[in-house]
């Protein structure tokens, strides 16, 4: 946890000092200045939690384990907040304390909350083709990383993913990500979170996991289509291996489901191109040495 705490002590730095310097800046201003001001900070907020909060794109700008930390500019924005209330409200004594505190608990809260509770408890379900299947209904992504590791040659498991990953009641793309940043530690390869279409993904020629589902508040109209067995707001993890006769073979963490083979428009149908994968920091594709991607592919989807 070395790295969550290193980030912890970083943002908190930062937001204290958005108090300090906003409490001086804003002390001679007006109140409607202020009234003004607290709006604008709670736009961008709104803006950052539509557009920044859940984008890939930070993993290019804070290439850290800890991303789920650093990322988080909440406690910054309520801070910020509270110093803008503290000059609003300086007439009102020991009162103004009451929306101070309410802002900081809630800037505090959006940092631990990754972090309340523990990891499930897994145990070991491997097959002979080298697929991590999923001991509890939380541990799909942990799984998924496990398979995606094992691949490498990373030893792992999926307990320990899950633990690595912060998995609670499910991983977040984030968690997913500090758990393959720490594994690959000290090792060639690179960990890779972007948007992929269906091409690039056949082209890839190495394992990709992949996130699948359809959020609930994407509404019932984004989420039509969905294939039978499919809920909406149901997110769930899966590894592509790669793709074989126009179908894509899917690694399902699930031990009831396993191997499957989809075809484009059923895996459009369930994925936005969210992807995870690893490359070498210095060569090519994966399999270009070595045996061909569909020799590869054959062996890992073998039955």
């Amino acid at each position: 946890m070395q790295d969550v705490i290193a980030g912890y002590l970083i943002v908190g730095i930062f937001s204290l000092g958005g108090f300090f310097v906003t409490r001086a800046w804003t002390r001679e201003w007006s109140v409607f200045a202020l009234n003004l001001s607290a709006v604008g900070v709670i736009a961008l907020v709104g803006l950052y939690t539509a557009f920044v909060w859940e984008n890939l794109f930070l993993t290019e700008l804070l290439p850290f384990s800890n991303l789920i930390v650093l990322s988080n500019l909440y406690p910054l924005a309520a801070l910020v907040l509270a110093a803008i209330a503290t000059n609003r409200l300086r007439d009102q004594g020991w009162r103004r304390v009451i929306p101070m505190s309410g802002l900081l608990g809630a800037g505090v809260w959006s940092l631990i909350y990754p972090l309340i509770g523990q990891a499930p408890e897994c145990q070991t379900n491997w097959d002979t083709q080298g697929i991590c299947y999923q001991t509890t209904d939380q541990t799909c992504t942990a799984a998924c990383a496990a398979t995606l590791l094992n691949y490498y040659k990373i030893p792992t498991t999926e307990e320990e993913m899950a633990e690595l990953c912060l998995t609670r009641q499910g991983t977040s793309w984030k968690g997913f990500y500090r758990g393959l940043k720490l594994k690959t530690k000290d090792t060639p390869y690179l960990v890779r979170m972007d948007y992929l279409s269906a091409g690039e993904l056949a082209a890839a020629r190495r394992p990709v996991v992949l996130r699948v589902g359809k959020r609930a508040w994407l509404g019932s109209g984004n989420a039509a289509g969905l294939p039978e067995g499919w809920n909406v707001g149901e997110i769930h993890s899966v590894v592509c291996l790669g793709r074989i006769h126009g179908y894509y073979v899917i690694a399902d963490p699930n031990p009831d489901i396993g191997i499957e083979y989809w075809s484009e428009e059923e895996l459009l149908k369930v994925w936005d191109g969210h992807s995870a994968r690893l490359e070498r920091s210095y060569e090519g594709p994966l399999f270009k040495n070595t045996r061909s991607g569909l020799e590869n592919i054959r062996t890992l989807a073998a039955r």
